[in-house]
């Protein structure tokens, strides 16, 4: 199997989604259907609040990362995003 070409990006090959392209916990919340204000309620903030965290504007604090993931039934690492991968020249 080619291992340069998956499909669209974001997803990998066993048709989970591959963190590296995506919004970790956006896409955790929305594969059990949890909303931005159902995790604002978790967090004791704003709907907006909790938007400008998905946006990236704002980052997570670990605090939450793991409220959220006790929440959603994850492991916290699972909503850490994976760096790039780069390319290698050697």
């Amino acid at each position: 199997m080619n291992d340069e070409y998956w499909g669209e990006p974001g997803w990998s090959p066993d048709g989970d989604v591959d963190d590296a392209g995506g919004v970790p916990v956006r896409l955790g919340a929305a594969r059990v259907g949890v909303t931005q204000a159902g995790l604002a309620r978790l967090l004791h903030t704003s709907r907006s609040a909790v938007s400008l965290r998905y946006m990236g504007r704002v980052q997570w604090r670990i605090d939450e990362l793991e409220r959220v993931a006790w929440y959603l039934n994850l492991p916290v690492t699972d909503l850490f995003k994976q760096p790039r991968r780069t390319s290698s020249y050697f």
